[in-house]
């Protein structure tokens, strides 16, 4: 990140909507009050079930849980300075529809990690097999989304694409990172 974006972020206190992976932020949350010197407070939106253990177990002031994005919304203040998609969005059954409603806030940076993408301007969905012998037997609707369609989407939406970065390899798919700063 530039210095001209450093600027922007010069507040003693960042509170971040992270949607998924809730697990890791709430055994590591004790590693991640502070970030640069700025107290966090995380907002985890989770599948109905992980957001209610996750309340009844690891809630706090600096994390609560919540199982939809819309009753994520409802009770922010102040609004997240920042968004965090994190192996999730592709899980989403509609990407952008999600990508839309974070844009509700007054977010400053919208970061998506471990994104599975399409060199093409196509989208495709694909079936996930989790390996039964590591975690359970199921299947799941899996997005491979544009690339070029997530960056028009959100500059769209006044965020620029500021860092790109891989995210890891899996088979034949291309796995990115990607950071948005609203302009």
């Amino acid at each position: 990140m530039n210095v001209s974006h450093q600027a922007d972020l010069h507040v003693q206190r960042m509170s971040i909507l992270l949607l998924k992976a809730a697990w890791v932020v709430a055994i590591f949350r004790g590693a991640l009050k502070e970030l640069g010197g700025k107290q966090i407070k995380w907002r985890i939106v989770e599948r109905p079930i992980f957001a209610t253990l996750g309340n009844e177990h690891f809630k706090s002031s600096e994390l609560l849980f919540y199982s939809s994005l819309t009753e994520a919304r409802n009770s922010f203040s102040p609004m997240p300075s920042a968004i965090l998609f994190s192996g999730s969005l592709q899980c989403m059954s509609d990407p952008f529809a999600v990508l839309g409603e974070a844009d509700f806030s007054e977010a400053k940076i919208i970061a998506i990690d471990r994104l599975m993408i399409s060199q093409s301007y196509q989208h495709a969905v694909f079936v996930q097999y989790p390996d039964p012998e590591i975690y359970y037997d199921a299947k799941y609707p899996l997005w491979c989304l544009s690339r070029d369609s997530i960056v028009n989407f959100l500059n769209n939406r006044g965020f620029a694409l500021i860092e790109e970065f891989p995210s890891e390899s899996k088979g034949i798919f291309q796995w990115i990172g990607m950071i948005f700063m609203r302009n």
